[in-house]
């Protein structure tokens, strides 16, 4: 059964219990087939799959164990030594115990140990930490403050000391001390496993070494003596050899020529080798500063480059940010525009109707002028009939005494009958005087309205008049605000232009130094190939006299073959980076081109700006104009109302007269009826009659001769009524003049919004291109850095190449010391065999002779 099929419990041996390999015993779901642990037997012996240990203090059946309901449970079945959970005892000995649910971590010990006094042998227990797993492989939930690491158990040591009587006044319990005592033991003996490893590899480390230099001493020594009996070899070849003397001395003087002459070479080539490693070494430390110079510049460009691209980057967001603005400065103004529309409809409207009422107004004037006419010329015939009465009563009291009584009747009813037709007269002046008196209320609640609207009116202009202020203000600011923003992205413009003709000159610059520098490339590389080849000639000689091997030689040919062709891709790639460096020069001359056609895309520009900034000037200088004309409308409203206040009080005074006249008027009806009645009761006072008669007709002509006069006064108040009314007129139609200068000024403001507009469309136009050809800069510089870094890359594979040849050039030389010195040997240990020989020669001579 595996991890993932079942339920398992891993049984790790403790410090002090009986040995036994690490089990991982799965367990069953149902405490029928519980699992069994007890001790082996023949057959059922111990496996690492099962809970059987080969230890004696256990019994045969000593405990089950089981898994249940997501639980683990152990059960004592009558051991003699006993089942302990964490130092707890299940069960008396001898007898079952009841199942006790365990936990991961918990430390079970099978049986106690046991001491055999015969042999004085102690058997030890079975001391295991249990590990518990569920069916899908993960490690059961520790309930128990079990944890199982060094920190852990400092941690429980810690609780267990803070639990102690000196902090909580609670003795410790027999379980706890358990555990700890465990853990101490467990992380004792983890220490102790780990330092005995640690020995073990140090010692394997230590013999691996002693190894190693054994084998490499072994190897010295195995050349050494293959060296010696090399030597050895050659001289008994030497021994073996059997030469005269004369061959022995031509021998000898042919070996010092051979020296010498080797010696010569030797030292030529190895001078000749000195001054041009030298001077190699000079080359290549220009050509290191060179590319060092070059790496700078590449390092400047690329930070140049960089910031360009930034300082693109934030003119792109200032660009954003204006055409943001420039919309919203568009939204504002025609959201003015509209309520500029909305008020002059109002205006209009409100204009219409003053009109209307001005003209209602004319047309009652007209009829009360006319009425005034009718009662003047009433008032006429009643002073014309007056005067003629008053003249018959004076010619009754002229001829009053030559006329007889009988002729008094007849004057009586004469003078009776005028005073009925001057009551008719009078009643019909009153009701005259009522109709004028209606009349001049109605006129005076019209001039009360068309005061209300004029009123209203002053307060619409007024309305208009700030709004046309805050219109213009609004106006005047964003006028300003895009001048500043034009202004801002032209001297934007100018910079980048300016930046970008910079990078264009240091990028012509750079090119012509980046010629120089290949050109300088090339000829140090065809130079260095040249003392190759020269040293490589030189050195053919001296190779072929020191080399005895053909291997080497055709090696360094080789090399030699392949420096060729390297030097020859090199020939090829700087002809592919002229070509490359003529194409960027075309691209700048192109980029020239574009920076002329951008120039005078920039003065257009400015022109149009110029225009603009004109333009605005032009529409400030208006709404001045605009302003004081609203000034001097608002001081003329001032004084029409002025005089419609005075208008008012002069019609109030009229009314008053009016009703005083009709007081009066009353009163001398009054008085007619009066004397009409005294008249009739008595005619023998009919001289008192008389007087009375002539002064009351004295009193109503007084009274006529007023009205008249009023009458007067009030055709004047008509004229001057006519004469306010036609500068009402006048007011309107410069009102009107002024809604027509807004009307224009309305249609400029709109003319400079589509200029606005369309300057903004090619300003984007010029940014969108200026972008594009920074683009291609950018591109074109990345492309110069990339070639550069693999100028760079070449040159470090040729330095490369140069070490390796150098290092090959010394190796060779030093095969040559080598061989020249071997022959020294060679030559210096045959002159002992050469002189033995002489000598033997020389000895037996005499003999031979």
């Amino acid at each position: 059964m595996t991890a993932g099929s079942g339920p398992y419990a891993v049984f790790t041996p403790c410090v002090q219990s009986h040995a036994f390999e690490e089990r991982r015993t799965p367990l069953p779901c149902q405490e029928e087939h519980a699992i069994k642990i007890g001790r082996s037997v023949a057959r059922l012996k111990p496996n690492v799959d099962n809970a059987i240990f080969d230890c004696k203090v256990l019994s045969r059946n000593h405990a089950t164990m089981w898994y249940e309901d997501g639980r683990f449970y152990l059960r004592d079945t009558k051991s003699s030594n006993g089942t302990f959970v964490n130092n707890q005892r299940l069960s008396k000995g001898g007898e079952e115990s009841a199942p006790t649910e365990i936990f991961s971590g918990d430390i079970i010990q099978f049986g106690v140990d046991i001491v055999e006094n015969t042999k004085k042998v102690t058997h030890g227990c079975i001391i295991a930490m249990v590990r518990l797993f569920h069916s899908d492989g993960t490690e059961a939930s520790i309930v128990r403050d079990c944890p199982d690491s060094v920190d852990s158990q400092s941690q429980m040591h810690t609780s267990m000391i803070a639990s102690s009587p000196s902090h909580a006044g609670n003795a410790l319990n027999s379980q706890e001390l358990f555990q700890l005592q465990q853990y101490i033991r467990e992380a004792t003996h983890r220490e102790q496993m780990l330092e005995h490893k640690l020995s073990t590899l140090q010692g394997l480390l230590a013999s691996t070494q002693e190894a190693s230099e054994n084998s490499w001493q072994a190897l010295i020594n195995e050349d050494r003596l293959l060296s010696r009996i090399e030597m050895l070899e050659s001289q008994l070849q030497m021994y073996s050899k059997s030469n005269n003397e004369d061959k022995m001395r031509d021998e000898v003087l042919n070996l010092h020529n051979e020296k010498e002459k080797y010696e010569t070479v030797a030292k030529e080539a190895l001078r000749r080798a000195l001054q041009e490693k030298t001077e190699a070494i000079q080359k290549l430390f220009d050509v290191e500063r060179s590319l060092e110079t070059t790496e700078e510049e590449c390092g400047r460009l690329r930070e140049k480059c960089e910031a360009a691209h930034s300082e693109l980057t934030t003119l792109s967001e200032t660009h954003q940010s204006t055409v943001d603005r420039i919309n919203q400065l568009l939204g504002q103004l025609q959201e003015s525009e509209s309520r500029y529309a909305e008020l002059e409809a109002g205006s209009n409207a409100e204009r219409a109707e003053l009109e209307r009422k001005l003209a209602e107004l004319v047309r009652q004037e007209t009829l009360l002028r006319l009425k005034i006419d009718s009662l003047q010329s009433d008032n006429d015939l009643s002073s014309e009939a007056l005067a003629a009465a008053t003249r018959h009563v004076e010619q009754m009291t002229a001829g009053e005494a030559n006329r007889a009584e009988d002729s008094g009747d007849e004057s009586l009813r004469q003078l009776s009958f005028a005073l009925k037709e001057s009551q008719l007269q009078a009643d019909e002046y009153k009701r005259q005087m009522n109709e004028m008196k209606n009349l001049l209320d109605t006129a005076d609640g019209q001039l009360d309205d068309v005061r209300a609207d004029l009123r209203q009116a002053k307060q619409m202009a007024s309305a208009e008049h700030q709004k046309a202020s805050r219109i213009g203000e609004k106006l005047e600011e964003s006028t300003k605000t895009m001048s500043a923003i034009v202004g801002s992205a032209t001297s934007d413009l100018l910079t980048h232009l300016e930046i970008s003709l910079f990078n264009q000159e240091h990028n012509e610059d750079l090119i012509k130094h980046l010629n120089e520098f290949a050109s300088q490339l090339e000829n140090k590389l065809k130079g260095v190939m040249a003392s190759i080849d020269e040293a490589s000639s030189g050195y053919d000689s001296a190779l072929e006299t020191s080399l005895s091997s053909d291997d080497d030689r055709m090696a360094l040919e080789d090399q030699l073959a392949k420096a060729l062709q390297a030097q020859l891709m090199s020939d090829t790639e700087l002809d592919k980076y002229k070509v490359e460096l003529s194409h960027a020069q075309r691209l700048q001359e192109k980029s020239h081109q574009e920076a002329d056609v951008l120039r005078d895309q920039l003065k257009q520009t400015e022109l149009l700006l110029a225009e603009s900034a004109a333009q605005c000037e032009r529409y400030r200088d208006q709404a001045t104009k605009e302003k004081d004309l609203r000034a001097t409308l608002h001081d003329e409203l001032n004084r029409l109302k002025m005089d419609m206040e005075d208008t008012k009080t002069r019609l109030n005074e009229q009314s008053e007269e009016i009703s005083h006249l009709k007081e009066k008027l009353s009163g001398t009806t009054e008085e007619l009826a009066f004397e009409r009645s005294v008249k009739n009761t008595s005619s023998l006072d009919g001289d008192n009659e008389r007087i009375e008669l002539h002064r009351q007709l004295a009193k109503h002509q007084a009274d006529f001769s007023r009205m008249n006069e009023e009458c007067d006064q009030l055709r004047q108040r008509t004229t001057r009524s006519d004469t306010e009314l036609s500068s009402v007129r006048e007011e309107c139609c410069r009102l009107e003049s002024e809604n027509r200068q807004l009307h224009d000024s309305l249609d400029d403001l709109n003319r400079l919004k589509e200029s606005l507009l369309t300057n903004e469309t090619t300003w984007r136009d010029h940014v969108g291109s200026v972008k594009s050809e920074a683009g291609i800069v950018r591109n074109q510089l990345d492309e110069t850095v990339e070639q550069l870094m693999r100028v760079q890359q070449r040159e470090s594979q040729q330095a490369e190449e140069a070490k390796n040849l150098r290092r090959r050039l010394d190796e060779a030389f030093d095969l040559e010391e080598l061989a020249r010195r071997s022959r020294t040997v060679m030559v210096v240990s045959a002159i002992p065999l050469i002189l033995l020989f002489i000598a033997l020669v020389a000895a037996f001579l005499p003999f031979f002779a």
